[in-house]
């Protein structure tokens, strides 16, 4: 599923057990990645994939990244990723996907910045 809302493209990407959330624009993201069963979710990964180095020493993935059209440059945290999955956890079943997209936003702002211009 994808959605594009004020600029920003949301996507959801199902594959097998993992739930794969993706919030950004201008060729730069925040990914969120969770491992799902029946009754338990586990977060896997927050990240970002850039068209370009987010700090010295960066290095691209191998391959052409889908997000970033080209060269990616991807990090990831698992510490982060709990934090962001706690959040979002109503009680035991429930999940909070309003809060995931506007933490994912905030995220973004952080990593990237309002004045990003670049084109797609």
């Amino acid at each position: 599923m994808k959605l594009i809302e004020n600029g920003f493209t949301k996507e959801i990407l199902i594959a097998q057990n993992r739930l794969t959330f993706y919030f950004g624009k201008d060729k730069r993201y925040i990914q969120f990645a969770l491992k799902f069963d029946q009754d338990h979710l586990e977060a896997m990964d927050l990240g970002y994939h850039s068209p370009v180095p987010m700090y010295e020493g960066c290095t691209p993935v191998k391959g052409k990244c889908r997000l970033t059209d080209g060269i990616c440059y991807y990090d990831c945290g698992i510490l982060r990723a709990d934090n962001l999955l706690l959040q979002c956890k109503n009680g035991y079943s429930s999940f909070n996907e309003s809060l995931m997209w506007d933490e994912l936003k905030s995220e973004w702002e952080n990593m990237f910045g309002e004045s990003n211009n670049e084109t797609n």
